[in-house]
């Protein structure tokens, strides 16, 4: 691992901004980190980020819809739908239509 990325693993520790960028790295396995969807949303989904648009928008768009439901985050990605993630909102969308519980209104 780069030198950078334990600087900023040790700086999300206490830092919401680098905790958004760790987890984001995770998420999509870039800048000298090993993709790792559940890191990824530990860190996305820490106590200091409760109710963050933008670690929702991360998780909405930097997943694919299956990952997303997969790994039970719906809740973010009607959060980011609702900041205005045009993403979101399009996975969103194709997630209700494709719901057996709900009635088809596609």
């Amino acid at each position: 691992m780069r030198r950078q990325n334990i600087l900023l693993l040790a700086q999300a520790r206490h830092d919401p901004t680098a905790r958004l960028e760790v987890g984001r790295r995770y998420l999509l396995g870039v800048e000298g980190m090993a993709r790792h969807v559940p890191t990824g949303i530990t860190y996305l989904t820490h106590s200091s980020l409760q109710g963050s648009a933008d670690a929702s928008t991360l998780i909405s768009e930097c997943l694919s819809l299956e990952e997303i439901v997969s790994n039970l985050q719906e809740p973010a990605l009607v959060h980011a739908a609702q900041a205005g993630s045009a993403d979101a909102q399009f996975k969103l969308a194709v997630w209700s239509c494709l719901r057996h519980d709900q009635p088809k209104a596609c």
